[in-house]
């Protein structure tokens, strides 16, 4: 595969990471016409968001990954978008709260067979030196697509309002509905972009033999049980406090400051795009910086500074008194909380021995999306319902379940500083 095409397939693979954040977040700025229109609770808005997707999503993701060593990455990818894209839609006529559960869980698994797919096509098509930086491109469609989600998602509110009511198709739905119809869209035209210029380099080279994938892991966790069960927690941690902020803050800003969802999507849209991706540069700036100074933990030493930044900086967010104080707070909390998205991965695979990457980076994808996604969101509704019982005290579960779950992280990472450099240590003396 040329650089050019190599180039071109991982543009095509971020706009899929776009959309895939894009759907996957809209449902956070429509969560009080949803609550009002289905007559249910913010703790089920927070089962919507986080177990009806997550759980699905995380569980999905292993056979998506076997998939993904036995056909061609392209078609699985594109059918999956296609999938979500269609689920998405469905969300937009479900009418019931049961109907959107199950096209949210829907959504889940057709987003399950991105990753594991586009992070080995991109390691396949890039050598040691280009690799890094195809990696960051593409990791940065995190920032983009929650922030374009926020951004545009917002509008698409505004213009689903404004859909002609004469359609007899549109006519009996809600805006929230029309809302999903519309983002939905795109995601098909991006499906049949990513079948055409996809392709699956991996074709034309030898396969492992189905006995080998089944052997190592079992001695890769013996021999760093210790790292693993500090570094598993702590970036489930990361990103549950990383999802508690995408999910709840619009709701903060909607009934406390009392802002529309345009001026909400705006913001944050946004912040991310711009702090965002900076974060996510800087982390990766920041971490090859150490490394050239003999840092053999410098993605991890990166990531436990910023969380430990980041903790007192989530919490004050939504505890101040005006919109303005808060949105200048949200500019270093969200550079600081992209650093462990940029370079989570990145550590995973320098500790991994070469024949394990693929599995071991499906069961970090699994374990700390499933239990973050989960955490995050749910957390603060199950607070916010149960505990404060009052709808504008989203604030303050979003400050205890953020502020904790990053101070938390840090501190796993802080500990598993130690063992994490004598992995790299054993992996550079060829023992790994």
């Amino acid at each position: 595969m040329t650089q050019v095409r190599a180039w071109i397939m991982v543009v095509a693979l971020l706009l899929a990471a776009i959309i895939s954040f894009i759907d996957r977040q809209l449902l956070s700025l429509m969560v009080d016409p949803i609550r009002h229109d289905l007559g249910i609770s913010d703790f089920q808005i927070g089962l919507l968001v986080g177990p009806a997707f997550a759980v699905f999503h995380a569980v999905a993701g292993i056979p998506c990954g076997w998939l993904a060593d036995r056909m061609g990455r392209g078609r699985l990818v594109a059918g999956g978008i296609a999938l979500w894209s269609l689920l998405t839609m469905a969300s937009g006529v479900a009418a019931s709260y049961g109907q959107l559960l199950l096209a949210r869980m829907g959504v889940g698994v057709g987003e399950a067979t991105l990753g594991p797919s586009a992070h080995s096509l991109i390691a396949d098509s890039f050598d040691a030196r280009r690799l890094p930086m195809a990696m960051a491109v593409y990791s940065t469609g995190v920032a983009l697509g929650a922030g374009l989600a926020f951004a545009f998602g917002g509008q698409a509110v505004l213009w689903a309002g404004q859909l002609p009511t004469s359609m007899p198709a549109l006519a009996h739905l809600h805006d929230w509905q029309r809302a999903f119809l519309l983002v939905g869209l795109p995601g098909l035209l991006v499906s049949a972009l990513v079948l055409l210029v996809v392709r699956d380099r991996r074709q034309t080279s030898a396969r492992p033999a189905p006995a080998a994938m089944l052997t190592g892991l079992g001695p890769l966790w013996r021999d760093n049980r210790q790292l693993v069960l500090l570094y598993l927690p702590a970036i489930s941690a990361l990103t549950g406090s990383g999802y508690a902020s995408l999910t709840w803050l619009p709701a903060h800003f909607i009934r406390n400051f009392g802002w529309s969802p345009q001026q909400v999507g705006w913001m944050l849209g946004l912040m991310l795009m711009l702090a965002g991706v900076a974060g996510a540069i800087a982390a990766g700036l920041a971490a090859g910086w150490l490394a050239r100074r003999g840092r053999v933990d410098a993605p991890l030493l990166v990531i436990t500074v910023s969380a430990l930044l980041h903790a007192p900086l989530t919490a004050a967010v939504t505890l101040v008194a005006t919109p303005v104080v808060a949105t200048w707070l949200l500019v270093p909390a969200t550079f600081l909380s992209s650093a462990f998205v940029a370079l989570g991965p990145a550590a995973v695979q320098a500790a991994t021995p070469v024949p394990l990457r693929g599995r071991v980076a499906a069961i970090v994808l699994m374990v700390t999306s499933l239990v973050g996604m989960v955490a995050g969101p749910v957390g603060v509704g199950a607070l916010t319902s149960f505990l404060f019982g009052d709808d504008r005290d989203v604030g303050l579960g979003l400050a205890l379940v953020a502020g904790q779950l990053s101070l938390l992280g840090g501190l796993l990472l802080l500990a598993a500083l130690a063992p994490y450099r004598t992995v790299m240590a054993r992996i550079r003396s060829g023992r790994g």
